[in-house]
């Protein structure tokens, strides 16, 4: 009985363990796919108050901000394949850094406009680096969109390539001592 009792027990912590993992994900796939739906959202704003003969750079922007969102669907799959233990596959390719970057900062400030508008954003990455695209779209999209977002008004987001790295600065308050110890836990 106490065997019975101790492994009904164990059973349940793990159903709530997993439970409180969904429910995370969760959390996190909604505040991910929230900025692609903000720049569609917006840009289908501007379209209603555009003339036909200028819609076209919009048009652009909202097919740009579905894509991304299709493109966060694709790596929470990836990390579906992580978790089940399968090797994640790496599409190497020269990738210009430079027009990267610029990308994404051209999305942040149809997704992110009125906090783009109150702060400069300095692009100094330059040059071609060897890696996959979209992870490294993945990876600079939340640095980007997190320096953005804590920056105080009048504030400077500044990116750089260091050797094989991106660097991105800005004048927010930082992580906290607390929260840079969950830095690297599964979504945190």
């Amino acid at each position: 009985g106490l065997l019975s009792a101790r492994l009904s027990s164990e059973r349940l912590r793990q159903q709530a363990a997993q439970r409180e993992a969904l429910a995370n994900f969760l959390r996190i796939a909604s505040h991910d796919l929230k900025n692609p739906l903000q720049a569609i959202e917006n840009c289908v704003k501007i379209l209603e108050r555009l003339p036909k003969e200028k819609q076209a750079p919009v048009l652009e922007m909202l097919l740009g901000a579905s894509g991304r969102a299709k493109e966060l669907i694709v790596n929470y799959l990836d990390i579906a394949t992580i978790e089940g233990g399968k090797p994640l596959e790496v599409k190497w390719e020269s990738i210009e850094l430079a027009g990267l970057v610029d990308e994404e900062i051209r999305f942040l400030r149809a997704a992110q406009r009125e906090q783009m508008e109150k702060i400069t954003v300095v692009n100094e990455v330059q040059g071609v680096l060897r890696g996959d695209a979209r992870k490294i779209r993945q990876v600079l999209a939340n640095l980007l969109s997190n320096a953005v977002k804590y920056s105080p008004d009048g504030g400077e987001v500044h990116l750089r390539r260091e050797q094989n790295k991106i660097l991105v600065s800005d004048q927010g308050v930082g992580i906290s001592p607390e929260n840079q110890q969950k830095l690297f836990s599964a979504f945190e």
